[in-house]
């Protein structure tokens, strides 16, 4: 007798893919999994299932008809806290100030290729299991050596935590598990996780891979596993490393970072990692930088939001930094130098934004913070001869980094001190601020005279020659998730509102005095000393044209639309400057033939576009009060 078949009572209601991986699906279209794993399109649903997938909850059942559309709403306002002013404001005014809430979409033509990297949306969470971690696991096995190898040249050097040997260590370990069948330790893995991640991400941002779905995979792995630890209520050593990693990695400015850079310094104090720096094991080194990363996480968070730092100075100094970095035996091709100089930077910082909360600042206060910051430049000099010395390829990269750093932190220096500098009164009639402003030309900003002390348009222009120095070094797009984070679009404000103020206003080398004039690198010199006010707007040209190849890809829509204000406010001044402009052609054919322009030159033959030709569409209103208050925010967040 012929067996009766098996007729299948229970619709198949779930995608295609996630029936057959055994996956939650929301039974949407495309599903949430399917949306993760960067598979929208091939998000099909069994033919046999006749009800359809679920958009939407049926109707029907409803005694009232529902909304079509229903969605989660939360504020879209940026938050800022209290930052202090730079250098023209007072509190009332600040107050009034409020932060710009940006409504313009920019719409992109095809010729605008984004990164992928503006894509990974870190919220999104994948529904993962123990089962899953092992297939993606085996899956890396493959290419591990190749994501360990991308990881230790683009990330470590810039986040010098993880060690290798360790790390091979524990890779053997869980590989020897997974094929003898034995647990695994999640600490052990997350790291390994964390490695790929950040391998992948770097990557897709340096334009070498388009696999957004891989990316995701990893990232969904990481969260997975800081659950099962429990983290942040039970502090491992291991999760703190990866927490650390990742999230920087993801916002190199940190400027996310305010809240849960506090809770890592935190963890550290429970794990006490500064009582496990005492010894010279390899170990010993990796937590000394752990250690003072989390204080310099915690302090640049702090100051990309203008607080007082939750870490005391106390805290600060429970380790000290080591005189000079480790024996180069033992640097792995890690800039140690690099990494020491901008901890100490954090700390002057730290100094620095203390000051904020006082009403007046002694001379001996001032005094002190300028004599620091004087030692600075004269060790990030030295740091500089040894850079060159010991890494000769990426040597003025990380250099002219730290500069930038330098210069962002000597400027927050002048701001807090031109506070001093005239009555409260005074400064609220010079600059004031209110609702009436959204009927104005939004250009009026151009033209008030404010309080500045006289280094401070040197210096900025020193901030954006460095800027553009780093940008056009060869060899250095594996740092693009890093570099992407220059973002000098207050600074570009700054110089262009003294153009508009001062278009033939000269600033030779005799404009920068000590400790500005021996930070000065060699190819800087030459094009100031080619131009004295020529050199001023072909800084502004290159340094956009630049900007527009290497990071406007990486940007998301809100940096871009505030990239193109700045090219909109160029435009007004250059039109305002246009005899001058013309009068110095012949210069500008000079400073072309500068090194620094050179290289600018041959990034661009190699990838020649225009910003103008990627949007086609900007809505009027970035002529009005948004706009206008983001240009007074970047004179505030200088």
């Amino acid at each position: 007798m012929p067996k009766k078949a098996i007729t299948r009572k229970r619709k198949i209601r779930s995608c295609t893919y996630c029936y057959s991986h055994k996956l939650k699906c929301n039974r949407t279209i495309p599903c949430s999994t399917c949306i993760t794993n960067a598979r929208e399109v091939e998000c099909k649903y069994w033919a046999d299932s006749s009800d359809p997938p679920l958009k939407r909850p049926n109707t029907e059942s409803y005694k009232t008809q529902m909304p079509q559309k229903l969605e989660w709403v939360l504020p879209q306002n940026e938050v800022y806290g209290g930052k202090f002013l730079y250098p023209f404001f007072t509190p009332s005014v600040n107050n009034d100030v409020v932060s710009p809430n940006v409504k313009s979409k920019l719409t992109l033509n095809t010729n605008f290729v984004r990164n992928k990297i503006t894509e990974f949306n870190p919220f999104v969470r994948a529904d993962i299991h123990m089962k899953d971690v092992i297939f993606y696991l085996e899956d890396t096995k493959a290419h591990l050596k190749e994501l360990t190898d991308s990881y230790f040249s683009n990330i470590h050097p810039i986040v010098p935590i993880l060690d290798r040997d360790d790390m091979e260590s524990r890779i053997q370990v869980i590989y020897e598990r997974i094929e003898t069948n034995q647990n695994l330790s999640p600490l052990d893995v997350i790291l390994l996780i964390t490695i790929c991640f950040c391998s992948c991400y770097s990557s897709m941002a340096s334009g070498h891979t388009n696999n957004i779905t891989r990316v995701y995979r990893y990232y969904s792995v990481y969260r997975y596993l800081l659950d099962m630890t429990k983290f942040p209520l039970v502090p491992y050593t291991e999760t703190v490393q990866s927490f650390t990693v990742i999230n920087f990695v993801m916002d190199p400015n940190m400027r996310e970072a305010v809240a849960y850079s506090a809770m890592l310094v935190r963890l550290g104090q429970q794990l006490e990692l500064y009582k496990k720096v005492n010894n010279t094991t390899q170990e010993s080194k990796n937590l000394l930088y752990l250690w003072h990363y989390i204080l310099f996480m915690e302090g640049s968070s702090s100051v990309a939001s203008g607080f007082q730092f939750s870490a005391s100075k106390d805290i600060l100094n429970l380790v000290r930094l080591p005189k000079s970095p480790f024996n180069q035996d033992d640097a792995n091709g890690v800039p140690y130098d690099y990494t020491i100089s901008r901890f100490k930077m954090n700390s002057i910082f730290q100094k620095i934004m203390e000051l904020t909360t006082k009403n007046s600042i002694s001379r001996t206060e001032s005094d002190y913070v300028e004599e620091k910051i004087g030692i600075l430049y004269r060790d990030v000099g030295k740091v500089e001869g040894r850079l060159k010395h010991a890494f000769p390829e990426t040597a003025s990269y990380y250099s002219s980094s730290l500069y930038i750093f330098l210069h962002r932190l000597h400027l927050r220096f002048f701001a807090l001190e031109s506070l001093q500098l005239e009555s409260t009164q005074k400064r609220n009639k010079n600059f004031e601020v209110s609702e009436k402003t959204q009927e104005k030309d939004m250009f009026w900003i151009l033209e008030r005279p404010l309080p500045l002390r006289e280094e401070v348009v040197p210096l900025t222009l020193l901030l954006l020659l460095n800027t553009l120095e780093r940008l056009v070094q060869p060899n250095c797009e594996k740092f693009n998730w890093y570099t992407r984070g220059s973002t000098v679009m207050q600074y570009l404000f700054v110089i262009l509102r003294d153009i508009s103020q001062n278009p033939i206003k000269t600033y030779p080398l005799a404009s920068f005095v000590e400790p500005l004039y021996g930070s000065i690198s060699f190819d800087i010199k030459e094009v100031i000393m080619c131009h004295p006010v020529a050199y001023k707007y072909k800084l502004i040209e290159e340094l956009l044209r630049i900007l527009e190849l290497r990071l406007a890809p990486l940007w998301t829509d809100h940096e871009l639309y505030k990239f193109l204000l700045v090219k909109i406010v160029k435009e007004k001044v250059w039109e305002a400057c246009k005899e001058v402009i013309k009068a110095n052609e012949t210069q500008f054919f000079e400073l072309s033939k500068c090194r620094l322009f050179i290289f600018c030159k041959t990034l661009q033959d190699s990838q020649n576009i225009s910003f103008e030709d990627f949007v086609t569409n900007l809505e009027p209103n970035v002529f009005g009060l948004d706009a206008e208050k983001i240009l007074v925010d970047w004179l505030m967040d200088i």
